[in-house]
């Protein structure tokens, strides 16, 4: 392997739509996405169970495609223009906008975002390191419109 390809850095993302810089931790931009339900909460109201089977299924092919990215894949998937969006749309999330509260046990350097499921539906996620953690399935895009 590559000496270069394993390295691992610390830098900082522009979305395009926004300019707005985003800082993730060190990230091998190479790496397939990796998820964890470490911080979802069971029973919630934006919880899988709280879905019909087929907005479940839906939900679970957009995990699979994230899982199938590189972190330099899914952040490229960034953009506000509707003419330019494509894949999981990944975006930052405006925290002070949302209609539910932050997790209490998430570090506030955790940032919250989201990825587009469907034209409806987002997976909300906050990430830290090489791991985003999966917060809320968003069946009618609520959260935050």
């Amino acid at each position: 392997m590559s000496r270069k390809r394993d390295k691992k850095i610390s830098a900082s993302v522009q979305t395009p739509a926004t300019g707005q810089n985003v800082q993730p931790a060190q990230i091998d931009w190479q790496a397939q996405v990796v998820v964890s339900f470490k911080y979802s909460n069971p029973g919630g109201r934006y919880c899988l169970s709280d879905c019909n089977a087929q907005q479940v299924r839906e939900f679970k092919e957009c995990l699979k495609k994230l899982t199938e990215y590189t972190y330099q894949q899914l952040f490229a998937t960034s953009n506000k223009d509707p003419k330019l969006k494509q894949g999981l749309a990944w975006e930052m999330v405006n925290e002070s906008g949302m209609k539910v509260g932050r997790p209490a046990q998430l570090d506030p350097s955790m940032r919250i975002s989201s990825v587009r499921a469907t034209q409806r539906m987002r997976l909300f996620l906050t990430q830290k390191g090489n791991v985003f953690y999966i917060l809320w399935y968003d069946k009618d895009h609520e959260i935050a419109p």
